[in-house]
């Protein structure tokens, strides 16, 4: 079935920027009250009407945050430099987000980018911890970083449309920056990513590499077992972002690669975003962002195994006869627990498949109000094998 997602949401959203001086000039607090009340609805549930959302009113916290940033003279034309930036849930207090499930980005210390490094005026600025890569935007499209925080995720976000984005905000992070004119350019690497089941799956897989398990099927025949999967640490990504600023126009490109996703090796997912925006005068831009993600290796949408099954595993086999650490119903099938979707389509595990999206961003200054407006749209999801294949996997924003 087709599924789309309709929100309208009509309200007034509040930000509150603050800051203060401590008791340095080098140091300083900040932060921001992200507050909205809206209506919102969404029709179109692939499993019936009884699964809409219908119209409801709610107040909503959109990425509230308080920080504490400061730098230290070294001399040179270098300075030590540094960030702790935690998110904030003003609406109820607690670490959830708007569906009800945990949000990695508030609740605790350093949710949020924090780091670490050293910059320089000609050096540039290599910075260690939990930071931004790939998702962001920059100038390009401000509504979902800078105005209300509530913007389509298919322009900033790394989880757009089907397919799971490469990263977004990751922990274990190296980032360098460099600027240079009108351009500049940021270089990340990390490892372990992304945390699974509250461990980085880089340190789980290395406390876990003694421990016996269960044998897993082999791609090539045979078996191999649990220890030899979990041996070597495995999950990690690169990405790039180059940009350049013009007073009439704005670029950016990114690319990013995460390897072996969960650990498990072979399963990959990448993505390349390019977008431009036209400012046709002051206060005012139209952009247009086009993105492709690839996921390897997919093992079907959604699966939420942590060790994805090997490729040649038959869709008939009962996933109780693998051993693996999972719960599922009595009879149920390799086929019915990973390869399923949700649309009612099914890849098979080692299918690579990609998705194209484009969002177009309008904002405008009149005075001191200021008018934004978006819509995005993703393509069907291309590369499945099956004959069921991901018909009507398109998503609208």
């Amino acid at each position: 079935m087709k599924k789309a997602l309709l929100a309208a949401a009509v309200g007034a959203a509040f930000t509150l920027p603050a800051y203060g001086q401590l008791s340095s000039n080098n140091l300083q607090l900040y932060g921001r009250l992200n507050v909205a009340v809206d209506n919102y609805e969404a029709t179109g549930a692939a499993a019936g009407s009884l699964f809409d959302y219908k119209s409801r009113m709610r107040v909503s916290d959109t990425a509230s945050r308080v920080g504490l940033r400061g730098t230290e003279d070294l001399g040179n034309g270098l300075r030590a430099i540094f960030q702790i930036e935690t998110g904030v849930n003003v609406d109820t207090g607690n670490s959830n987000g708007q569906n009800g499930i945990n949000n990695p980005n508030t609740g605790t210390w350093a949710t949020r980018d924090s780091w670490v490094g050293i910059e320089g005026d000609r050096f540039g600025r290599l910075t260690f911890g939990r930071q931004s890569a790939y998702w962001a935007n920059g100038t390009i499209e401000q509504i979902g970083a800078n105005y209300i925080n509530a913007s389509s995720p298919l322009a900033s976000y790394s989880q757009s449309g089907v397919l799971v984005g490469p990263v977004a905000r990751e922990s274990n992070t190296v980032q360098y920056s460099l600027r240079f004119g009108g351009f500049s350019a940021t270089a990340s690497y990390g490892f372990s990513a992304t945390a699974f089941g509250g461990t980085s799956p880089y340190e789980s897989y290395q406390q876990e590499a003694g421990a016996s398990a269960a044998p897993l099927p082999a791609q090539g025949g045979g078996f191999v077992t649990q220890r030899s999967v979990l041996d070597k640490p495995r999950d990690t990504y690169y990405a790039i972002t180059l940009r350049y600023n013009h007073s009439v126009f704005d670029l950016q490109a990114d690319y990013a690669q995460r390897m072996d996703v969960g650990g498990a090796n072979g399963r990959d997912g990448s993505g390349i975003k390019v977008g431009g925006a036209w400012k046709y005068m002051p206060g005012a831009q139209i952009s247009l962002i086009w993105q492709r993600l690839e996921n390897e290796n997919s093992f079907g949408l959604g699966a939420s195994n942590p060790i994805p099954l090997p490729c040649n595993i038959s869709g008939a086999i009962p996933v109780a006869a693998l051993g693996l650490p999972i719960a599922v119903p009595a009879g149920t099938t390799v086929a019915q627990a990973f390869r399923t979707t949700g649309g009612g389509g099914s890849v098979n595990g080692c299918d690579t498949l990609r998705q194209d999206m484009w969002v177009v961003s309008w904002e405008h200054t009149f005075g001191n109000f200021q008018a934004l407006a978006q819509y995005g749209r993703a393509g069907d999801v291309k590369g499945s094998s099956t004959a069921a294949g991901l018909p009507d996997s398109d998503v609208q924003t």
